[in-house]
């Protein structure tokens, strides 16, 4: 519409920065960009290539669309995301922790808590 201003994909970048919880330098890395390179993305100064957009929306589930234009939502399958880093935590903290100081009864409730993680990560997956 005349006279509305969509934001700048600098402005969209640091709000896609603050969704995810990154910082500046966290960010550049995921962008394959220097640290500088990218605040003048942030700023509006510089535009970034389309092969560093494409590849960070790829990897945090974000819609191109609405990085390079501002249409639709700002991420794809939300849920699904969401899940994926809910596992990697449990899957981390599995890591760390022996078997040898979780009592048998747990282990076996842990093991059909992962079950059914996986099954709704399926079934999230392939429904979205």
């Amino acid at each position: 519409m005349p006279g509305l201003e969509t934001p700048s994909i600098g402005a969209r970048l640091a709000e896609t920065r603050r969704a995810l919880g990154l910082s500046e330098y966290e960010m550049a890395r995921r962008m394959d960009a220097r640290i500088n390179t990218y605040l003048t993305f942030e700023r509006g100064a510089l535009t970034p290539e389309l092969f560093q957009l494409s590849a960070l929306a790829e990897t945090e589930s974000l819609s191109l669309d609405w990085l390079l234009l501002g249409r639709g939502r700002m991420f794809i399958r939300v849920r699904m995301n969401r899940l994926r880093r809910w596992i990697a935590r449990l899957v981390r903290w599995m890591r760390y922790v022996s078997p040898a100081y979780i009592p048998f009864w747990a282990q076996g409730a842990m093991t059909f808590a992962l079950f059914i993680v996986g099954v709704a990560a399926f079934l999230l997956w392939t429904h979205g």
